[in-house]
C-alpha cells in the first residue's frame, strides 16, 4: 500500500485519484519497475479485471470509497519516502505519464496493451482463458511488454529532445 500512498501524496485538487485510478497507477509502477530492476514492486498479483489491471488487496483497501476519490489524510505525522532513487524515478514518471488522466482514460490504455489483453484471452495463441474470468497477469509478461514500451518513451523523448 505504501506506493498507493506515495501517489496520493503526488495528487492535488486538480488530479484526484479513485479506487480504479489508484489501480491502474499501481500497476504501471509495477510494470515499469519490474522493466527496470527485474524485481516486482509490490508483492500482492494483479489480475485482468473488466476495467483492466487490479489488485485485490490494494482495492479492498480503498473499497469504502467506491468510485469517489480517496482522501488523503488531513495530516500526517508519517512522511513517506521512496525505497530508493531508481523507484523514486520510475514513481515519478508513471504520475507524469498517466497522473493527470481520469481512469477512464488510463483504463482505455492499458486494456490495449498485451499484457491485459492476453490474460483475459483476447489474444491469438491464448486459448486457456475465458475472456469473462479475471486471471492473473504474470510479471513475466509484464516485463517483457513494459522493457519495450519504456524503449519507446524513451526514444520519444531523446527524439523531441533533438
Amino acid at each position: 500500500m505504501e506506493v498507493s500512498q506515495i501517489f496520493l501524496d503526488m495528487s492535488d485538487s486538480q488530479k484526484r485519484i479513485s479506487n480504479l485510478k489508484m489501480q491502474k497507477l499501481v500497476f504501471y509502477a509495477h510494470a515499469y519497475h519490474l522493466a527496470v530492476t527485474d524485481k516486482p514492486l509490490v508483492k500482492e498479483k494483479f489480475y485482468a479485471a473488466i476495467h483492466g489491471p487490479y489488485c485485490k488487496e490494494l482495492f479492498d483497501y480503498y473499497r469504502s470509497y467506491g468510485f469517489d476519490s480517496i482522501q488523503k489524510p488531513l495530516t500526517s505525522s508519517e512522511v513517506r519516502k521512496f525505497p530508493d532513487e531508481r523507484t523514486k524515478d520510475i514513481l515519478k514518471l508513471v504520475w507524469k505519464l498517466y497522473g493527470h488522466m481520469n481512469h477512464r482514460k488510463i483504463e482505455n490504455i492499458v486494456k490495449e496493451e498485451h499484457p491485459w489483453r492476453y490474460a483475459r484471452g483476447l489474444v491469438i495463441g491464448n486459448r486457456t482463458g475465458n475472456a469473462h474470468i479475471d486471471k492473473q497477469i504474470r510479471n513475466h509478461d509484464i516485463k517483457d511488454y513494459y522493457v519495450r514500451s519504456l524503449l519507446q518513451i524513451l526514444r520519444r523523448v531523446k527524439h523531441a529532445d533533438n
